[in-house]
């Protein structure tokens, strides 16, 4: 058997740098879809909860005939009895105040737009406000994205409770 001269044996370092850099790009390419993934996961975590928060409105809305008054940050009325619901209020209609979303940024109820209750999700990419108002078109209706607009470098995307709510 004839053995190996010193300089065959190995790898040499140009195969290396191949190895490594293919290394290299595969793994990149898995963190931007692994971002990619996740982002699509966060819109329909949100427009899930923007679901369970437009439900409540409803219910609330058919207890007491007529929507929340205000707008706050805060709960309007659909976990705890609200001066405004006093005599109507059948609640709580949620067990807890989605404060976060899972896009980032918050939700608010913005009051009405033509008898129209709206939820925002406010302070958010622009990235995810694209795709958070698609998966509101597809999940909701076409009419259900209210506006998409920016407050300084974050986004805002309303929801505008479309069915059967009492005006």
């Amino acid at each position: 058997m004839r053995r190996r001269a010193a300089r065959e044996r190995g790898f040499t370092l140009v195969e290396m740098l191949v190895v490594i850099a293919l290394i290299g790009i595969l793994a990149a390419t898995s963190v931007l879809n692994a971002r990619s993934v996740l982002l699509t996961v966060r819109v329909q975590a949100t427009a899930s909860d923007m679901g369970v928060i437009q439900n409540a409105l409803r219910a609330v809305a058919a207890d007491c005939g007529t929507l929340p008054q205000w707008a706050a940050s805060t709960d309007p009325g659909l976990m705890f009895q609200a001066a405004w619901a006093a005599g109507c209020w059948k609640g709580p209609y949620l067990n807890d105040w989605l404060t976060a979303a899972p896009v980032g940024g918050s939700f608010l109820y913005v009051g009405t737009a033509g008898n129209s209750p709206v939820v925002r999700v406010a302070g958010v990419s622009v990235d995810a406000a694209q795709r958070l108002a698609a998966k509101i078109q597809t999940q909701f209706g076409s009419d259900a994205v209210g506006a998409v607009s920016t407050s300084g470098s974050t986004w805002n995307v309303d929801l505008v409770v479309r069915g059967p709510v009492v005006k």
